[in-house]
């Protein structure tokens, strides 16, 4: 995904196989300062937004990391 601007967003399924902290991680680059990474499941915010740092070019990619308390797994009913 690229050239975003303000207010896109995007929408990924995650299967959780067991409820524990998970590591979020995005590969990121950016020229310009300011940049905002939010996320959400099941449209609740998972903590602070995340800084997208200007990394100094387009190609210029860093990660940056989120860190939840914890993600539940769910169980399908039959």
């Amino acid at each position: 995904m690229g050239w975003t601007e303000d207010g896109e967003w995007l929408s990924c399924t995650v299967n959780v196989a067991q409820t524990t902290a998970y590591q979020i991680e995005a590969r990121v680059a950016s020229a310009v300062d300011g940049g905002r990474l939010h996320v959400y499941l099941d449209g609740v915010p998972l903590g602070a937004d995340l800084n997208v740092p200007n990394t100094g070019g387009w190609q210029a990619w860093t990660l940056i990391r989120f860190t939840n308390d914890s993600l539940h797994s769910v169980s399908a009913a039959s």
